[in-house]
């Protein structure tokens, strides 16, 4: 597994996460996957903003951190790594992550069509 790397306190001075923080895609140690989700984020919310008015759309982010679950596309899937981490006596890694069922997951996916 790719190294965690912490949020710094700096980072989150009130420990409150809102639509308007952002992680830093240049910060040291960023893995390529967590670089690639806030590029690509921005890229859809920089697309929507710059649309002319007459073709503006509705946009709607989720964000799930570790999605556990059953799962379709059986093992070898990121969050299924984690658990096999923690599951085989590896250890509990030092992170702190939302967690979220798949099938809430889903449903948030539905909502949001």
């Amino acid at each position: 597994m790719a190294p965690i790397i912490y949020p710094a306190e700096e980072d989150y001075p009130d420990g409150n996460f809102t639509e308007e923080l952002w992680s830093n895609p240049e910060k040291q140690g960023i893995s390529p996957y967590a670089k690639s989700k806030v590029l690509a984020e921005k890229a859809a919310w920089d697309f929507c903003e710059n649309l002319p008015a007459d073709e503006k759309i509705e946009l709607v982010t989720i964000l799930p951190g570790l999605v556990i679950g059953p799962a379709l596309c059986g093992p070898g899937f990121t969050s299924a790594k984690a658990i096999q981490f923690i599951m085989s006596g590896m250890g509990l890694p030092r992170i702190s992550v939302s967690v979220v069922d798949v099938r809430d997951c889903a449903l948030a996916h539905l909502r949001a069509i």
